[in-house]
C-alpha cells in the first residue's frame, strides 16, 4: 500500500486543457444560458477575451461561430426527439437563437432543408 501511495503522488500529472478545449467545454456546459458570450468565457477562464480568439484563430472558427453552430446542434437534436411538445420557435428560444424565423434560415444553410418535426406544426 505504501509502494502504490508513493507511486500515486508522484506520478505525472495530466497537462491541463488547452485554452480552446476549455473554453468549449465551458461553453458547450452552457449553450442555453443567454449571457454566454466571448466575454463571459474569458472572465469564468480568467484569460483576457484576445487570448481566447487567439486560441480558436487557428481553426478558422470564432468562438461566437463556434457557439452559435453548438446551438444550431443542439436544436436540431431537440426537434428530433419522438414525442417532443415543442415547435420550432419554442426550440429557438430554449437554445438562444434571435427568432424562429432566423433558426430556419441557419438551419437551411447548414443541413440543405428546414426545420420541422413529423407531425407538428412550424410555428
Amino acid at each position: 500500500m505504501l509502494l502504490t501511495g508513493l507511486i500515486r503522488t508522484h506520478a505525472p500529472a495530466a497537462p491541463p486543457p488547452s485554452p480552446r478545449a476549455a473554453a468549449t467545454a465551458y461553453a458547450d456546459s452552457r449553450l442555453r444560458d443567454p449571457g454566454l458570450t466571448p466575454a463571459a468565457i474569458a472572465r469564468a477562464l480568467n484569460v483576457s477575451v484576445r487570448t481566447l480568439h487567439r486560441a480558436f484563430a487557428d481553426d478558422g472558427e470564432t468562438v461566437m461561430a463556434q457557439i452559435r453552430r453548438r446551438r444550431l446542434e443542439g436544436a436540431r437534436r431537440e426537434l428530433g426527439l419522438p414525442g417532443s411538445p415543442y415547435t420550432v420557435a419554442d426550440v429557438a428560444a430554449r437554445w438562444q437563437i434571435v427568432d424562429a424565423g432566423h433558426f430556419r434560415r441557419a438551419h437551411r444553410a447548414a443541413y440543405g432543408h428546414s426545420p420541422g418535426r413529423r407531425g407538428a406544426e412550424d410555428t
